[in-house]
């Protein structure tokens, strides 16, 4: 871009937005409606790191999980996180049970193991047969702390398998009734 130019965009949620060059090596974003929509312009300086150095940050956190179950359509999954802050707020969560296993989370407790003891030992780890098995997976934004995403990372998954434990995975109302009521 020329140090004039002006680029035209939109933030998230659509507001008009745009992108200047500033102070080398450094750009300005500014969008209407100010911080939560509310108020003026706001605009935010950044600096535009070398492309060496964008390719290591992106690279830091990534991690490839292999699931080798046959019969499970999804082989493998990529995670990565690119904290916007430090602490990093977020989580993430992904999670593989067999629907055959589903049915021991029922009744809070087996053979005197509470339920969450008994969904931190079903998740599925390792090589079998892939054909029934439910993967959960989830994003948490921190938004302002880490404490509501930390708690659904830990327990959200579990407690969607729990609800769906004795319902009829071919019956997709059913299906779809028992998670829309947890």
């Amino acid at each position: 871009m020329a140090q004039t130019e002006r680029f035209e965009t939109t933030s998230f949620d659509g507001r008009p937005a745009w992108l200047e060059p500033s102070e080398a090596p450094t750009f300005t974003y500014t969008f209407v409606g100010g911080r939560f929509g509310i108020g003026g312009e706001s605009t935010s300086t950044h600096v535009l790191l070398p492309e060496t150095e964008t390719e290591a940050l992106l690279k830091r956190n990534e991690k490839t999980t292999i699931l080798n179950r046959s019969g499970n359509p999804v082989q493998r999954w990529d995670e990565n996180v690119l904290p916007g802050n430090e602490p990093c707020e977020d989580r993430h969560a992904v999670d593989v049970v067999s629907a055959q296993d589903l049915p021991r989370l029922v009744g809070g407790t087996r053979n005197g193991v509470p339920f969450w003891e008994n969904w931190a030992g079903m998740k599925v780890v390792g090589e079998g047969d892939g054909r029934n098995d439910m993967i959960f997976a989830s994003v948490f934004d921190g938004c302002d702390g880490s404490a509501a995403s930390e708690l659904l990372r830990k327990t959200l998954h579990g407690s969607l398998a729990a609800a769906l434990a004795n319902t009829d995975r071919a019956d997709p109302e059913a299906f779809s009734k028992s998670i829309s009521g947890t």
